[in-house]
């Protein structure tokens, strides 16, 4: 390996400096240092921190400044700290302060360290490609299981874990890890039951309806009636888990804890209106239409006109148009929606894509309303797509209702 000393550093500092002209006064200015840190740097006396190190790369792009800092700097923290700033400018670069301090840890014999590190990696992965490595993951899983992190710690990394995995829509990683790991820690019941809100969240979009119900049941249990800053959402997440079984009791109880979760929050968190949503959703799926109108009047007339969230409510909505057979309300709320649905397409709204594809539905199921015509290609892809997603309500429904309609008595009777 390469011989790198701070002079080195300094030296090419200098270099870099004199071939552009600047003065050190100038350098410090552009690095936001002070001279006397420019002259100490340029003559070896001290190794730069990270910050220095980010800003003198941005001004000289250099790369070859990045990999001698990597060499001579001894402190993790500091590498680690660059990496995560570099990441920003040049992932490669980061990956590679990464891997030199993951190799640097394993051979010391700092497996916590490395694992910590390779979990940085993890985050990376998803964030950048919506999937990570199996070794990657089964090293960090392995690795923590004998040296035991810190149980505070480690919850902060699943933290950032699931954040970035709810972004990316890529929960893989989250659920081996957490599910391996955190039951064996020791959290306390604020932490244990965000953790297992957080795991079944993770479930109900992967379309695991059943043990997203489980897991959610335990975090419920754990909060045993304790107000937590995360406790509306908890009940909120297990009513839409709820939403999702088949059957008339779950959507009664989902009316119960969308109930409890709309009481917790104030009219100004998202939470609440979500919530309302949920239960005119339950009422419509109970077929109790005029409970569910009342539950959308009350809901829009507290969100904006522009507010993303009418969406979730007007697919419902449409669709419940089209039951009843009522088409130029149907169309009128169609229009609607596509008019926000604009809106969030431009906004990078990351229910869009879920939306649109509802929105799809609605006018297939329309024109074959109007038509009298349910089966197609077009429903047919659009039912695959339905099933494969996590939404497997919208797939019951959309299938009960083309059942119904070529079931219907007036259908059987044009047939004979």
């Amino acid at each position: 390996m390469q011989t790198v000393d701070r002079k080195d550093i300094g030296s090419l500092i200098k270099r870099m400096r004199e071939d552009n002209h600047w003065s050190q006064d100038y350098l410090a200015e552009q690095l936001m240092v002070s001279r006397q840190a420019i002259v100490k740097t340029e003559k070896g006396l001290s190794t730069p921190r990270a910050e220095l190190i980010e800003r003198a790369y941005l001004a000289f792009k250099s790369e070859e400044l990045v990999w001698k800092y990597m060499l001579v700097q001894k402190d993790k923290k500091e590498l680690i700290y660059l990496a995560n700033m570099m990441i920003r400018h040049d992932s490669r670069l980061s990956r590679g302060i990464i891997k030199h301090v993951i190799r640097e840890s394993l051979s010391k014999g700092d497996l916590k360290t490395a694992a910590e590190n390779v979990f940085q990696v993890i985050l990376w992965d998803i964030e950048s490609q919506q999937k990570t490595n199996k070794r990657k993951i089964a090293f960090v899983i392995s690795t923590f299981k004998n040296v035991e992190p810190d149980p505070d710690e480690f919850a902060d990394l699943l933290q950032k874990l699931y954040d970035i995995s709810k972004r990316a829509n890529s929960f893989d990683a989250f659920i081996n890890i957490s599910g391996a790991i955190a039951g064996t820690m020791k959290l306390d019941d604020r932490k244990k039951s965000r953790l297992l809100y957080q795991e079944a969240t993770a479930y109900y979009f992967q379309g695991n309806h059943n043990k997203a119900y489980r897991i959610s049941i335990k975090a419920l249990e754990i909060m045993d009636h304790r107000i937590y800053p995360h406790s509306a959402d908890v009940f909120q997440r297990h009513a839409l888990i709820c939403s999702q079984l088949d059957n008339h009791h779950f959507h009664l109880e989902a009316i119960e804890h969308y109930t409890i979760a709309k009481n917790m929050a104030t009219p100004d968190q998202a939470v609440y209106s979500l919530a309302l949503a949920g239960i005119a959703r339950c009422y419509y799926m109970l077929e109790k239409f005029e409970d569910a109108k009342k539950h959308w009047k009350d809901l829009f007339q507290k969100l904006g006109k522009d507010d993303l969230i009418r969406v979730h409510s007007l697919n419902d909505m449409i669709m419940m148009e089209i039951k009843l057979g009522d088409v130029n309300e149907a169309k009128r709320l169609i229009r609607e929606c596509e008019r926000l649905l604009a809106i969030a397409l431009k906004q990078k709204w990351k229910r869009y894509n879920t939306e649109s594809l509802l929105l799809e539905r609605n006018k297939q199921m329309l024109t074959a309303l109007e038509r009298d015509k349910y089966i197609t290609p077009e429903i047919s892809l659009l039912l695959a797509q339905l099933k494969k997603s996590y939404m497997r309500d919208e797939f019951e429904l959309t299938r009960n209702f083309i059942h119904d309609k070529l079931f219907s008595p007036s259908t059987i009777e044009s047939l004979g």
